[in-house]
């Protein structure tokens, strides 16, 4: 089990990172709710602010090293969330890290991408597709499409921690007012646990089953 403690959030790119942010957002979620490829990059590039990977980095050891790096080499939530996560804690952490430094030991040290949390922004109340299609930079609500842990790390109160690092990170710099997703009927609880609230039926279409939206005020 990877401990919570050494994991943190940290900025994501287009040329290091989308290709294994797909992979994960591939097999968290069903083929008609999935982000495809385009619009992952289009978030990466156009709300980069608001894009956080979730980074473990072993102090001691590269014991996860192995299973991740060579995937790297290779290369909801909201909308777009993993129906197997049910993490449960969360801990008083920085929100963000330092990069680090080079190493001679870079298998050693080399933080591991194991989750994502993205959105876009924009000045509607509510969600809709419309509000939800496009990136305002100067809107002041946050809706998010994507949260996601890996599947190998799931069920031990990681996604719980990540949401929590990522709504301290939106707050600490002001990013937004609020933030709004839409989730399945199971996944509510799980929100609640991380401080949304839930608003009632979303109107919105996606995929097959219905959605219900929740609200986080950041400004509280």
């Amino acid at each position: 089990m990877i401990p919570k403690e050494h994991c943190f959030l940290q900025p994501v790119n287009v040329s290091d990172h989308l290709d294994l942010i797909h992979s994960y957002e591939s097999e968290s979620y069903p083929s008609d709710e999935a982000a495809t490829f385009e619009k992952l990059k289009y978030r990466l590039l156009n709300a980069n602010d608001v894009f956080r990977g979730y980074f473990y980095r072993s102090p001691s050891s590269n014991e996860f090293t192995p299973l991740l790096l060579g995937e790297m080499s290779s290369t909801k939530n909201a909308i777009e969330f993993s129906t197997e996560t049910d993490p449960n804690t969360s801990h008083n952490t920085s929100s963000l890290q330092p990069p680090l430094q080079p190493s001679h030991n870079t298998s050693l040290l080399q933080p591991l991408l194991i989750g994502f949390v993205c959105g876009t922004k924009t000045n509607a109340h509510s969600l809709t597709h419309q509000s939800m299609s496009i990136n305002d930079p100067n809107g002041r609500t946050l809706c998010i499409h994507s949260v996601v842990i890996k599947k190998e790390f799931r069920n031990c109160g990681l996604g719980l921690d990540m949401l929590q690092l990522y709504l301290n990170y939106l707050k600490e710099n002001s990013i937004c007012d609020q933030v709004l997703l839409i989730t399945k009927k199971h996944l509510i609880h799980f929100y609640e646990k991380a401080g949304f609230k839930l608003n009632g039926e979303s109107n919105v279409v996606h995929g097959q089953e219905k959605w219900y939206e929740m609200s986080f005020n950041l400004k509280i």
